[in-house]
């Protein structure tokens, strides 16, 4: 009976060691979460693009999919003044338009630029040359 006591200890404490409590998950074995996904590089951009272009792309997408009447996001300055649409302000500048080639290449450029822009020195003079 003393050895079969052993014998349970011995296991016991075998089950409780640290390379059985330190053994990655299954989801994170052999790299599978190491590539980055949209949401990283999303964040990795600088504040204003990434509130910029991802309302651009938010109000671009609700007014080709019918969530929001396009004419709602444009500007109109009779509704302005008349029906105090005040939104209508900032919406002119986050509606790209109608889903086309344009519309890629206008948040591609929004994109871009305001990137380029936001993440330049302190001498950017904006004509795409150095400092003077």
């Amino acid at each position: 009976a003393g050895s079969n006591d052993g014998t349970t200890a011995f296991a016991l404490n075998c089950l409780h060691t640290d390379s059985y409590h330190t053994m990655p998950p299954a989801n994170q074995a052999a790299g599978m979460n190491d590539t980055p996904g949209i949401s990283d590089w999303f964040n990795s951009l600088p504040l204003i693009t990434r509130y910029w272009f991802g309302g651009a792309a938010g109000f671009t997408l609700a007014g080709n999919f019918g969530i929001v009447s396009p004419y709602m996001l444009i500007y109109d300055f009779g509704s302005i003044k008349s029906s105090f649409h005040v939104w209508r302000l900032a919406t002119s500048f986050l509606y790209v338009g109608s889903f086309s080639i344009n519309t890629l290449m206008g948040l591609y450029m929004l994109y871009q630029f305001s990137k380029q822009y936001e993440g330049g020195g302190p001498y950017n003079t904006g004509a795409g040359g150095g400092t003077a």
